[in-house]
């Protein structure tokens, strides 16, 4: 049963995402590409969830709900013999001549008592005529009612067939010469929704005299005031007329003893009796059903009423907006309870609070071969004892300010500089690499040259070469040793992700090496063994190492984020991995941050939140993530050969798996990771915090760039699929493969409703108010949790963002699955690479028109004039 299930799976992934042919030249036995395996899957699930949201509520939902006259006016119904009906969204004749009559009682066009007639009876349906073909017992009473009623109504006249042809307006009933509908009587119970409420004291009060009789049985009220007139004659006495009546059995076409009790019984509720009458009361009671129903006495009101668009259609239109508030609350909660557990530094800070203002110092003297230095900084060890993190910085083409905040932000943790070490990459390019060394004030020589097994896009024989500097780097009175490592031309993100988990490897087969010690300067070929050198000779031995932080270089971290992430590291074993929250750096400038801003706290608080619950995370679009380097049991972790073998194996599958490599993030871990070590889980820490600069692309890249990412996210849950993950797991995977196939059709017709709700329909009313109560109920959650801009925030992204990326974005990204975007300082760096060595310019100095630069770079003062090669 598992294989099969596995099987299953993996078809159902291969059917979806399928090689095909598109234009990278892949091909395969598949006939179509993986666009038109995407776009039929979209197709179907928005057609399927349209039925489902307009056909299902009508064919399921109850016509049990009640009505009053007032009801009926303001929810724009019609009402007639009873029935309440909706015509609101109808394009037939008959619908549109209804709507004509909406908000008010039409019984006056739909005379019920014509059908008596022996010439109308024969045009009904074949079940009335049956029906009032064993309810009537005297033809020729029947016959004389008809006639009677005719001739004694002058708001009824003409005729066809019996039929009469005016009747009274609805608006106004005592003026006749509107037409009559009789005819088209089946039309209308075809749109009920409900039956018309009628109180029991109306019917006591206004129907009590024979010549007004309504009686009530079973809850359901019946007009027989015709009826009984016609049946039955005033008493006179000594010429005075009573109030009293006598039977005419000659005037009975229905059983003697229900006219009787008809007329002993006005404006009562006569159920009891009624049903103890020696008669069929079934077959009477869907007679009086037909001729004189009126309304009903019982209240009712259920959400599956046909007037609520029942509450399918309604929570699936707002499913979005459902499933946000519930997302919300959980996270908010969760992160409520964790903030209350968290557990503080125990490294004091206090003294270091009048230094925050200080953004960084410069050191004057080389690093390299400063044996005075390297034991300066072993000696700045307050916490040998505590467990060692390595700090990954990705860099590519950031400002100078950015790296100098993101830099300054890692060296101010608490965690201290004694069990933290810095490593940053920088992708190929000069000027950013100019820029570090100038940051950290780094005067000395890199080393040579070193090789290491290259999986980049412009990496042709297999290796590529890199350089590595190292020292200590102060800011204020914070100090952290530091690697950094240039590589000579551009190889993507890809490449820096898997020169981490290459490192890791060999060092994971390393000796376990004392904290602190200083190792000699030692021979290396290759750039691996060339940072493992640098890190112990800056006494941070790799194999010491217990944690990786892997940090965007546009983030700037909380002094107290390393802090906690090793915290809750040690205290929860079962954790392989760790994220942080994100927050946006600054104030909103544009239109376009607006859109980033509620969707960063969704990606970056509210999601992971919650799906760390399962012991899961899905593909993040920030590097903010802790990863455990060892297990508990010793295993290696970030460095299992199994591990790196799969990530290495990733790479070299088809071009529909390109999407995976997304420059910016670590969605090819997450996955991985997920089904090396299926038997861990993926944790979320809320107090750990970064701001992140939000993007400044215009919108004519951002577009693109968010559309790449979707497909990127979408193709990392696939792979998720096909392996073996956590079983708690599975539903959020699944759930979130399907919600881009599901809320784009969702999400137009709840704006459709939305627009429609301002025209008067009723059903569009009752989604509008649901969809607003929601969105009210999440406004009230952000602003009981003090978030003021985010809730302004929310109300933007209801209305501009939601539909930009949850309908733009996945349907025009279903037709380009089988594109790979790349960015376009990316494509400009792959192109511009070359297999010369990168050379570090001079320091640039800041142009009038830009930002001042931190303190740190400001105080960078090169002893040598220039940064030697």
């Amino acid at each position: 049963m598992r294989r099969r299930m596995q099987a299953l799976r993996l078809y159902v992934a291969d059917f979806i995402m399928p090689g095909g042919v598109n234009r990278f030249g892949s091909t395969s036995g598949h006939m179509y590409t993986e666009s038109i395996g995407y776009l039929l899957a979209f197709a179907i699930a928005s057609v399927a969830f349209i039925m489902w949201g307009t056909l299902v509520p009508k064919a399921l939902c109850s016509t049990n709900q009640t009505f009053t006259a007032a009801d009926v006016q303001a929810r724009k119904f019609v009402s007639a013999n009873g029935i309440v009906s909706d015509f609101t969204l109808s394009h037939t004749g008959f619908g549109q001549r209804m709507r004509g009559f909406s908000g008010y009682d039409v019984s006056a066009v739909f005379p019920m008592l014509g059908e008596l007639a022996a010439d109308t009876r024969v045009l009904l349906p074949s079940r009335t005529q049956a029906l009032l073909s064993k309810c009537v017992a005297n033809e020729s009473a029947t016959l004389s009612f008809i006639e009677s009623w005719r001739a004694n109504s002058t708001l009824y006249y003409g005729g066809v067939d019996d039929f009469p042809t005016h009747c009274p307006f609805p608006q106004a009933p005592q003026t006749s010469g509107t037409d009559c509908l009789t005819a088209s009587w089946e039309q209308f119970p075809s749109a009920k929704v409900g039956l018309l409420k009628i109180s029991s004291s109306e019917v006591k009060e206004m129907h009590a005299s024979p010549a007004t009789s309504w009686v009530i049985i079973d809850d359901m009220v019946f007009d027989v005031s015709l009826y009984v007139r016609h049946a039955s004659d005033e008493l006179v006495v000594n010429g005075t007329r009573l109030a009293d009546r006598q039977l005419r059995p000659e005037n009975m076409f229905l059983p003697e003893s229900l006219t009787k009790l008809f007329l002993d019984h006005p404006g009562k509720d006569i159920s009891g009796a009624f049903h103890d009458l020696d008669i069929d009361d079934v077959l009477y009671k869907a007679c009086m059903v037909q001729l004189f129903l009126r309304g009903t006495t019982q209240t009712a009101k259920s959400p599956f009423a046909c007037a609520n668009t029942n509450v399918v259609a309604w929570v699936t239109f707002g499913l979005y907006f459902v499933v946000l508030f519930a997302r919300l609350v959980i996270a908010e909660t969760y992160g409520w309870l964790r903030a209350r557990k968290a557990v503080m530094a125990s490294q004091s800070n206090d003294d270091d609070d009048d230094d925050d203002a200080a953004l960084g110092s410069a050191n004057n003297s080389p690093m390299d071969g400063s044996a005075r230095q390297l034991e300066a900084g072993h000696a700045d060890s307050k916490r040998p004892s505590a467990p060692k993190c390595i700090v990954v910085v990705p860099c590519f083409r950031e400002s100078m300010e950015t790296l100098s905040r993101t830099l300054q932000g890692v060296a101010r943790s608490t965690h201290g500089g004694a069990n933290t070490l810095l490593w940053i990459i920088s992708d190929g390019d000069a000027a950013v690499l100019a820029d570090i060394l100038c940051i950290v004030a780094h005067a000395g020589r890199g080393s040579d040259a070193k090789f290491y097994g290259a999986y980049g896009a412009t990496n042709a024989s297999g290796y590529a070469s890199a350089r590595v500097f190292g020292g200590f780097y102060e800011c204020g009175r914070h100090r952290i040793p530091y690697v950094v490592t240039a590589k000579d031309a551009y190889q993507g993100r890809v490449d820096t992700l898997m020169l981490v988990l290459n490192f890791f490897r060999n060092v994971a087969g390393s000796p376990r090496a004392a904290h602190g010690s200083l190792s000699p300067p030692r021979q290396t070929v290759f750039l691996e063994e060339e940072v493992e050198a640098r890190m112990e000779a800056l006494g941070h031995a790799p194999a010491a190492a217990d944690y990786c932080l892997l940090l965007d270089a546009r983030m700037q971290i909380d002094p107290l984020a390393i802090t906690q992430f090793v915290a809750r590291m040690e205290q929860s074993a079962d954790v392989v991995a760790l994220s942080g929250t994100v927050y946006p750096a600054g104030r909103a400038k544009s239109l376009l941050h607006v859109l980033q801003f509620f969707d960063l706290y969704l990606q970056h608080f509210v999601a992971p939140m919650c799906e760390s619950l399962a012991g899961i995370t899905c593909p993040l679009n920030q590097l903010f993530t802790m990863y455990r380097l060892r297990l508990p049991s010793g295993a290696p972790c970030l460095g299992d050969e199994g591990l790196t073998a799969a990530m290495a194996e990733l790479m070299k599958r088809p071009v529909k798996w390109r999407h995976l490599a997304w420059p910016g993030n670590d969605c090819l871990l997450a996955p991985r990771l997920a089904r090396q070590f299926p038997t861990y889980r993926w944790a979320f820490e809320p107090n750990a915090r970064a701001e992140v600069e939000l993007t400044k692309h215009q919108m004519v890249a951002f577009d693109p760039y968010q559309r790449q990412w979707f497909r990127s996210r979408l193709a990392t849950l696939l792979d998720m699929l096909r392996g073996r993950i956590r079983k708690p797991a599975w539903p959020v995977v699944i759930a979130h493969l399907a919600f881009p196939f599901v809320v784009p059709a969702a999400a137009c017709m709840l704006y459709l409703e939305i627009v429609i709700s301002f025209f008067g329909d009723s059903p569009a009313i009752v989604v509008s108010e649901l969809t607003g109560g929601f969105v009210g109920a999440t406004l009230i959650l952000l602003l009981a949790r003090r978030k003021w801009s985010l809730a302004v925030y929310f109300l933007v992204y209801c209305v501009i963002a939601v539909p930009f990326y949850h309908v733009w974005i996945p349907t025009t990204a279903f037709f380009t699955m089988n594109r790979v975007w790349v960015p376009p300082e990316h494509a400009d760096a792959q192109s511009c690479s070359t297999c010369r060595p990168v050379r570090p310019r001079r320091a640039r100095k800041p142009r009038r028109d830009q930002a001042q630069v931190p303190a740190s770079s400001e105080l960078c003062h090169l002893r040598e004039g220039r940064i030697a090669g």
